[in-house]
Order: C-alpha cells, then structure tokens, then sequence
C-alpha cells in the first residue's frame, strides 16, 4: 500500500504506521486509514476542486491531439462524477464541446455528430483519423518531390 500512495498527498498517513509500536505494517490498518482519509468530507473537497482545475485547464487545439484530449477528458470527469455525482448526457456533451477552441480542426456543432457522447467521440476520433491520413499523404508527395 505504501507504493501505491507513495508519491500522494495520503503517502505520509500509511508511512506513519510503520513507526506505530506494536502495529508494524499492518495492511488492514493501511487500508482503513487511507479509507477514512479519502472519505473525509473536506478531502472530497480537495480531490473534487483539483479534478474540477484539471479538466478546467484541458482544452483541444491544434497543439493537442483529440486522442489525448477524448482520454484526459474522460478521466478527469470520470473522477469528478465519482465525487459529484453522474453528469446527465447533456451536460457531458456541453463540458467536452466547452474545452474545444473555436476555428480549429474540430467542428462541434450538431449536424457533424448525433445526439450521444459517444457519437461526439467518435466523430473527433474519425476527424483526427482523416487528419493524420491527410498529413501522412502530404509527407509522401513531398518525399517524391
């Protein structure tokens, strides 16, 4: 357990009982102080606004592969929704679509896609697909060139 923890901020609770008299390394010890921690509301707190920061700070660009963002994304409110509570459909669609700059290589409006997220998803894997094809036959003319 203390591997697990070892480079978060929960690393100095389960590094503690190993100096406790008596109790050594005591796994099931680990496990239930790690399990108070994490469920101790002003820790929910924290966790939710450093999940809630990161998936603030992701946008897609043209600096930024949809692969990388589509699993940032998905991560970051994945973790958000653990804590908060399920996102509806909707509101999943508006978050992703909030992060994508405008006038880049992604279309987010709703005639390039259905109604689902993952419909959405896979519409911007497809796009990034075409790109990278795109890019790869530009790279082979100028190669003949």
């Amino acid at each position: 357990i203390l591997s697990a923890v070892r480079k978060g901020s929960a690393y100095n609770l389960v590094d503690k009982l190993r100096d406790d008299a008596g109790v050594g390394e005591n796994g099931y010890r680990a496990w239930k102080v790690l399990h108070d921690w994490y469920l101790d509301p002003s820790q929910k707190n924290l966790l939710l606004a450093h999940y809630t920061a990161k998936l603030n700070e992701l946008t897609l660009d043209n600096d930024t592969t949809a692969t990388d963002f589509i699993n940032h994304f998905d991560l970051y409110a994945r973790k958000v929704q653990k804590i908060e509570g399920t996102w509806s459909e909707v509101k999943r669609i508006r978050e992703f679509k909030d992060r994508v700059v405008e006038g880049g290589d992604y279309d987010v409006e709703l005639r390039t896609h259905k109604t689902t997220y993952q419909d959405l998803v896979q519409s911007f894997r497809d796009r990034e697909q075409q790109m990278n094809i795109g890019d790869a036959k530009s790279m082979g003319e100028k190669r003949q060139r």
